[in-house]
């Protein structure tokens, strides 16, 4: 079983806000069950937050919502979490599972 998670909840937009209401629910799960849980919840869902919790905690699992492209996965505002060739070495150590809605 996980001992820490971390997961993101941008909200935003339409899109977002389904996502950031249907993880609610993990969260909750989460915080019943293991010893560490991150939520970057709305604002901290940004890259700096995610990669200094990563670093803090070294999650089993990341949980990444929001939108996307091939080459990134965007958090609160549109704004860049995780870019091929700059930080998706974070990811490689993790269990990842992304909820991506293409930009």
């Amino acid at each position: 079983m996980p001992q820490a998670i971390v997961i993101t909840r941008p909200f935003y937009d339409d899109t977002t806000s389904y996502l950031h209401r249907w993880n609610l629910d993990v969260v909750k799960h989460a915080r019943a069950n293991l010893s560490r849980v991150a939520d970057l919840d709305q604002k901290r869902a940004n890259r700096k937050e995610l990669e200094s919790v990563i670093k803090k905690l070294n999650p089993d699992i990341l949980i990444l919502n929001g939108h996307g492209a091939a080459d990134r996965i965007l958090g609160q505002d549109h704004k860049v979490l995780i870019k091929v060739g700059e930080n998706e070495y974070i990811l490689k150590t993790h269990v990842t599972q992304s909820l991506i809605v293409r930009a």
